[in-house]
């Protein structure tokens, strides 16, 4: 889906980054999901068996990924979620911030 890797590189994570495939496979789970998202309980399980790493790295990498985006792009950041950010958003905010972005812009 290349709305999620252009979105991915509007806000700075780039392939140079682990969590680059981990947060592109998180965004695309939460976008099929209808119900609520239990990021620890089905999407970092279900990642890490897809790339045979444990659950924590993978809400490790996406973290770090987040955090770079939030240090380099904090005001693309702001613009998506519509307000202005004080702290960095947790994985779930995240996750969820960028999913409703994707849900509300069609190609």
């Amino acid at each position: 889906m290349q709305r999620i890797e252009r979105l991915m590189s509007d806000i700075g994570i780039t392939t140079n980054y682990k969590g680059y495939k981990y947060l592109a496979d998180a965004l695309r789970m939460c976008l099929m999901k209808t119900e609520k998202i239990r990021i620890t309980k089905d999407i970092y399980p279900q990642i890490a068996t897809r790339y045979g790493v444990t659950s924590y790295r993978v809400e490790q990498n996406i973290r770090f990924a987040k955090e770079h985006s939030f240090i380099n792009r904090k005001r693309k950041l702001e613009e998506i979620a519509g307000f202005s950010m004080e702290k960095i958003p947790s994985n779930t905010e995240f996750l969820a911030m960028l999913t409703e972005h994707l849900k509300k812009t069609v190609e």
